[in-house]
């Protein structure tokens, strides 16, 4: 190292997964969004791109729900107030709950148990 070199350190908020297709959003391509969503919709809310975050929720929106990520995307849809992904998670909830389970929906946040209950 040069001596009149100083080491700089940058704090990295998220994994090269998430930037990679963040910026290659950036200059057009938009179909390698898919199963990175929720990091991309971080990404996009903290430098502001608003683009990167309608097409990473609509994917989310196009996504077919299972028990699996069901829970993830509708605090990721509470978080977001996006209504349509908001009704989609709370239908299949509802119609799901006995296969979800009791420890998963006791995880959810109030908010979003409580908008269950009253969509019964």
């Amino acid at each position: 190292m040069n001596p009149t070199e100083i080491p700089i350190e940058i704090d990295v908020d998220f994994s090269e997964t998430i930037v990679n297709p963040a910026i290659h959003f950036r200059y057009g391509k938009t179909d390698n969004i898919e199963n990175y969503e929720i990091g991309l919709i971080k990404f996009a809310d903290k430098y502001g791109m608003k683009g990167l975050k309608k097409a990473c929720l609509q994917s989310l929106n196009d996504q077919n729900l299972n028990v699996e990520n069901v829970c993830e995307i509708v605090k990721i849809a509470f978080e977001q107030n996006y209504t349509l992904l908001k009704q989609k998670c709370l239908k299949f909830i509802i119609e799901k709950k006995a296969e979800l389970g009791s420890e998963k929906l006791s995880n959810l946040p109030n908010e979003i148990l409580v908008s269950t209950i009253l969509s019964l």
